[in-house]
């Protein structure tokens, strides 16, 4: 996708955010419970399908850290 380039398509979302920005806002919005609206995404035009995206992006992550977490070797108890 070309920044700056607007394509209209029917029924679909187009957003350009860094990778950090998007585990950033589901983070604020899904664990921490934060709406839309305080994070200055309120005038979003279809703000549920949003918050439904950034809670399967939450989802990954937590399942990414688990998965990262269970390979660490674990430490024995003295």
């Amino acid at each position: 996708m070309t920044p700056g380039k607007v394509i209209h398509n029917r029924g679909t979302v187009s957003v350009q955010m860094a990778a950090q920005d998007i585990i950033s806002l589901a983070v604020n919005v899904v664990q921490n419970g934060r709406s839309l609206d305080d994070l200055g995404y309120g005038t979003a035009e279809d703000s549920l399908a949003i918050r439904q995206m950034l809670a399967e992006v939450y989802d990954h992550i937590l399942a990414t850290n688990s998965q990262a977490a269970s390979r660490l070797p674990h430490k024995r108890r003295r």
